[in-house]
């Protein structure tokens, strides 16, 4: 019979699997999960990583897999993750300017989307406002009034 000093308790966190499009989001989601089962532990959080890694991506970070560091295990593995894994600020900017579609969205919805790739690529609302930034946006309003006003005269 084992006696009460001798069980070892679990605590369970189901990560989702890793989204390398936008890890930083996922690493936000992934430290609540660690906050709301009250894990601290560097190696509990470091192993719960992993196991949330596809085969995909983890050759990105092989090499801290089989030579882990002594300490601070999971925090290098992060850093890896959205080193590895996050646009440059130049991509980020560009695909700003350039990939954001209004589709059948309201305009309040493009703006958005713009501040949150601006915040990653850490920009402020100040570059949205900015002629080229502010041009862009006022673009793509227009271009969304035009779509409507076309859909109207059906």
């Amino acid at each position: 019979m084992q006696s009460d000093d001798s069980k070892i308790a679990r605590i369970a966190v189901k990560l989702p699997p890793i989204w390398t499009n936008n890890i930083k989001l996922w690493f936000v989601q992934a430290e609540s999960n660690f906050a709301l089962s009250a894990i601290t532990n560097d190696q509990t959080k470091y192993n719960n990583i992993i196991a949330a890694i596809d085969q995909e991506t983890l050759p990105s970070v092989s090499d801290i897999l089989f030579k882990p560091t002594a300490t601070n295990k999971y925090n290098e593995l992060k850093e890896r993750l959205i080193a590895e894994f996050s646009d440059s600020a130049n991509k980020q900017i560009r695909k700003l300017l350039s990939e954001l579609q209004l589709g059948d969205d309201k305009p309040s919805h493009l703006l958005r989307n713009s501040r949150v790739l601006a915040s990653r690529a850490s920009l402020n609302d100040d570059f949205l406002k900015t002629p080229y930034g502010y041009n862009d946006y006022h673009r793509k309003s227009n271009q969304f009034f035009q779509s409507v006003q076309r859909h109207l005269k059906i």
